[in-house]
């Protein structure tokens, strides 16, 4: 049964149990009933037993008794005491406190109505749309050209196809769709254009990022208020949720009296010099006090690596270290000690979450050190695996064609019955404003065997077009396509350079699955006069009609 590395993502929850739920015993630690079967009905069918009855039942009870050794295992390596591996508990704890104080007394007390939501819809510019065309380039310079070209009687659409980075709207001609001025304003376009570019006009180059765009207004209309309410909403509420915790941090940083400590500041400045390294009594220096606690030099250090921030100002500058410290790391020490003053350490349901994510931070890291640690792939062992693999590593096979979408199908015909074999159908898409398929850089639409399952009508037509005679017209998505193959490349061998990154990782996965089963049947040797199955309690607990459900789900 091919399920035992899934075990490491699974959550099986322990409760009491009488004698009767006890379906094996593993050392001192009791599976129940309602373990194995919450592990059944958890397992997707591809990972469900191809056995059945009885030995399927010891399939799925092994996968927890496997887990259980493995969990044995690392903690008699010591590693639930390993520093690196309880920092990580650590850190996903105090996020977890964080997380829930958060939501219970700051994202609950947030509330918008209904009048909010209109005010803002007409005080911050939703109530007009505007119908949104835009060509990206990559540069300034070829902005105005383009720009120039329009204003000498180029179309913008024509030009949009032909040259614009985005390619979802140049499909479209640049067109974007219609949008109030914030949503044009997320998607680089000016409020001050927005509000004053006339309606068929062409703006000036916009710088958005690297790249600059123009724009132009197809038309204008008054927006609905319950079209964008949902929007609002989250805009508002997202606002309030911010003020009040800003609030609620800046209250309890006066109410604990945070502050800069001296001799954290002097141990920044005094070790700050290249190459220098903190030892862990000096990591632990109080860079700020608070009542019942303090934050220590290591982690305002790790803080400033995480966030990028220029070590110059960071380490050598007082009122820098204070805004720093207040910005990145006051928020989150002082919510977590509101939690631990509102007592969700305590609670039975954090408790239960701690335990979870141990067994889960254990079982990770007892398999890196035991398994995937131990996993060394070769060059030599990669290059054999490729030539022995060779039909894994085949490009699909190709055809690139000339192409003319038509909306209507009898046009489609018309269009065939007219053009003839030398026509360039690609020319004419953009002469008429048809939409075309993304090109390569031969103009041409090409189309690969894996994409066959999604245009499956098409394809077959590509396949027995001869090469440059007018094909179709063939139904597609946006209308009827008229085609002409240009050339087909065949199923070929993906070059080694290419394929072997994929290689090597196909082969430290087979190694890894090959180490891990080898890893947990020794496991079973040494752990053997430790385990106890009660082989009719088992049956007990998976009647044959889960057995059955979960084998026709597996079908």
């Amino acid at each position: 049964m091919q399920i035992a590395l899934w075990l490491l993502l699974l959550s099986v929850a322990c409760q009491q149990a009488t004698d009767r739920e006890v379906v094996a015993q593993v050392g001192e630690v009791q599976l129940t009933a309602a373990q194995v079967r919450q592990l059944v009905l958890a397992l997707p069918p591809g990972l469900r037993s191809a056995a059945q009855g009885q030995e399927a039942r010891r399939d799925y009870l092994q996968t927890l008794i496997d887990r259980e050794l493995m969990l044995a295992t690392a903690r008699a390596r010591g590693l639930d005491r390993d520093p690196e591996l309880l920092a990580q508990f650590e850190a996903r704890r105090r996020d977890r406190l964080v997380a829930l104080y958060r939501k219970r007394e700051v994202l609950s007390r947030a509330v918008v109505s209904d009048e909010e939501i209109s005010r803002y819809f007409a005080e911050q510019g939703w109530t007009r749309e505007r119908l949104v065309g835009t060509i990206l380039v990559d540069s300034e310079q070829k902005a105005t050209q383009l720009q120039a070209q329009i204003r000498g009687g180029a179309r913008f659409e024509e030009l949009a196809r032909q040259h614009s980075l985005d390619p979802r709207s140049a499909q479209r001609g640049g067109e974007l769709g219609f949008m109030p001025r914030p949503l044009a304003e997320r998607i680089g376009v000016p409020g001050r254009v927005f509000d004053s570019l006339a309606t068929g006009q062409i703006s000036p180059p916009i710088a958005q990022g690297r790249n600059y765009h123009l724009v132009r207004f197809l038309a204008d209309r008054p927006a609905e208020l319950q079209t964008y309410a949902g929007q609002i909403k989250q805009l508002l509420l997202k606002e309030k949720r911010r003020d009040l915790e800003a609030q609620q941090v800046e209250l309890l940083a006066y109410q604990r009296h945070w502050q800069l400590a001296p001799a954290g500041v002097e141990a920044l400045r005094r070790w700050s010099g290249p190459g220098r390294q903190f030892t862990p009594e000096e990591k632990q220096t109080p860079l700020f006090t608070y009542t019942g606690g303090q934050v220590g030099v290591g982690d305002y250090l790790e803080m400033v690596k995480i966030n990028r921030i220029p070590p110059a100002r960071a380490l050598q500058d007082t009122a820098a270290m204070a805004a720093i410290g207040r910005r990145f790391l006051l928020p989150r020490v002082m919510l977590l000690e509101a939690a631990k003053q509102a007592g969700i350490p305590e609670e039975a349901e954090v408790g239960r979450w701690e335990e979870t994510i141990m067994e889960e931070l254990l079982l990770k890291q007892v398999r890196q050190k035991e398994v995937s640690g131990k996993v060394e792939v070769s060059e030599e062992e990669v290059q054999r695996y490729y030539r022995e693999h060779a039909d894994q590593f085949r490009l699909p096979e190709i055809i690139c064609f000339d192409e003319l979408v038509v909306a209507d199908g009898e046009e489609a015909r018309r269009f065939k019955e007219e053009l003839g074999a030398d026509a360039n159908l690609l020319e004419l898409a953009r002469e008429r404003g048809y939409p075309t398929r993304q090109l390569g850089p031969d103009s041409l639409a090409c189309m690969s065997s894996l994409e066959k399952a999604v245009y499956p009508t098409l394809w077959e037509a590509l396949k027995v077009a001869p090469l440059g005679e007018l094909g179709g017209p063939v139904a597609v998505e946006g209308g009827y396509s008229l085609f002409k193959v240009v050339r087909r490349e065949g199923p070929q061998a993906e070059p080694y350079e290419q394929a072997v990154a994929r290689a090597r990782a196909q082969l430290r996965e087979r190694a890894v699955k090959q180490n891990f089963a080898q890893w947990t049947a020794g496991l079973r040797r040494e752990y053997q006069a430790q385990i106890q199955i009660f082989e009719e309690r088992l049956a007990e607990a998976l009647p044959e009609a889960l057995l059955v459900g979960s084998t026709h789900a597996e079908k």
